[in-house]
């Protein structure tokens, strides 16, 4: 996968069920193929580095997905029309990104970023 193929990359925080905790996922998007790996991964920040190096330099898009449990109870609570509090909770709260990080704190809530 060359970089000048990957069209965006994604950060994704939900909440694993399985080890009752937030879960960051990384997923790197490219025409025909995705490429997804967890934030337990050996050598993240070095990773994150060199793919930080890479968004700037070809201008991938990039975001921040939250899916959490939090920001879902979140968007139950927004009074909005139900089609589109049915979408948020399926495509989580999104937002633009210039980097990604090794948070798990880094979320967006229904309310807006987080700092």
């Amino acid at each position: 996968m060359a970089w000048t193929d990957i069209g965006r990359i994604e950060q994704r925080r939900s909440y694993s069920l399985l080890f009752y905790d937030y879960k960051i996922t990384y997923i790197v998007y490219d025409e025909l193929y995705k490429i997804e790996f967890t934030s337990r991964i050996k050598d993240l920040q070095r990773l994150l580095d060199l793919i930080n190096v890479a968004i700037a330099r070809n201008k991938i898009k990039c975001s921040f997905v939250d899916l959490g449990l939090d920001t879902r109870r979140r968007i139950l609570a927004i009074k909005t029309p139900s089609d589109e509090r049915t979408m948020l909770l399926r495509q989580g709260i999104v937002h633009e990104v210039s980097k990604l990080t090794t948070s798990s704190n880094y979320g967006v809530g229904a309310d807006g970023p987080r700092s």
